[in-house]
């Protein structure tokens, strides 16, 4: 028998986790935090792509999250809505040990 581990399903609970530990800290910090992430993404809409660290660093005037899990929310959310495209490319991330981390562009053309 051989043992299987949905993955999906356990980011996801952390990501929902992390984002409601981030509400309880701050009220509306996902939609806060999408708008901040959304007015990055439409300054660089005319320049190369970017990371979601690369966002967040330049939102450093925003309050952080207990954990950085939250932006998943964040991010998983601007996808939908059609406001950031994944671009199927990654670049290296610091804040993962150079782990290679998904970028991303403005979606609303």
């Amino acid at each position: 028998m051989q043992l299987s581990i949905d993955f999906s399903a356990r980011a996801d609970a952390g990501i929902s986790r992390s984002a409601s530990s981030a509400e309880r800290c701050t009220p509306g910090w996902v939609d806060l935090a999408c708008a901040a992430i959304s007015a990055y993404a439409y300054r660089q809409k005319d320049n190369a792509e970017f990371t979601i660290e690369q966002a967040r660093q330049a939102c450093s005037h925003f309050p952080a999250p207990p954990e950085l899990r939250a932006w998943g929310a964040v991010t998983r959310k601007l996808v939908r809505q059609g406001t950031l495209v994944p671009t199927g490319r990654f670049a290296v991330a610091e804040s993962s040990n150079g782990s290679p981390k998904p970028t991303y562009t403005w979606g609303k053309r």
